[in-house]
């Protein structure tokens, strides 16, 4: 009796406290507006349709840099504004799922996503089935979005890039 009574607890406990976090999470939401979503969701796409057009996202890269860990599976990068990337051959990656967190209004926020595609830049092994997951924070500089740290993770039966640098 005395089990069915801790476990009743441990369930009514969970219940409030579910409940708390959905309510603390919609308020944040809404605290925030959505000029923010929309703008960041805008970013992330057109960070896809500039490497799908065969143009490297580093114009979107803070001034004072990225750093972060790519979907090969390397070390921390640190990647400067003026970065120098191969040239993309070929790229079909698309952003799905997308979701932001407003963190600080107008001026920080997180953007999670899965990209799934191919890609294959010159000089590298193509990536017939890309699919990853990402985290990017996005920081408004200027009056728009630039990239401060992004972290890619393949998902299970997906490939990550082949590029582990920036050097040639």
């Amino acid at each position: 009796m005395k089990k069915y009574k801790m476990k009743k607890l441990f369930l009514i406990l969970t219940a409030i406290f579910g409940s708390h976090c959905v309510a603390v999470a919609d308020h944040h939401g809404k605290e925030n507006g959505f000029k923010d979503v929309e703008e960041v969701t805008n970013t992330v796409l057109k960070m896809y349709e500039m490497v799908n057009n065969k143009k490297h996202w580093t114009s979107m890269i803070s001034s004072k840099g990225s750093h972060e860990f790519w979907s090969s599976g390397g070390f921390l990068n640190f990647v400067k504004k003026n970065a120098n990337f191969n040239e993309i051959e070929n790229n079909t990656i698309r952003p799905k799922h997308i979701k932001i967190v407003p963190v600080e209004p107008g001026k920080v926020a997180v953007a999670m996503f899965y990209a799934e595609g191919s890609e294959k830049q010159v000089g590298r092994p193509a990536v017939d089935h890309y699919m990853t997951r990402a985290t990017v924070v996005f920081a408004k500089e200027e009056g728009s979005w630039k990239i401060c740290a992004m972290h890619w993770s393949p998902m299970s039966g997906g490939q990550g890039t082949s590029g582990v640098s920036t050097e040639k």
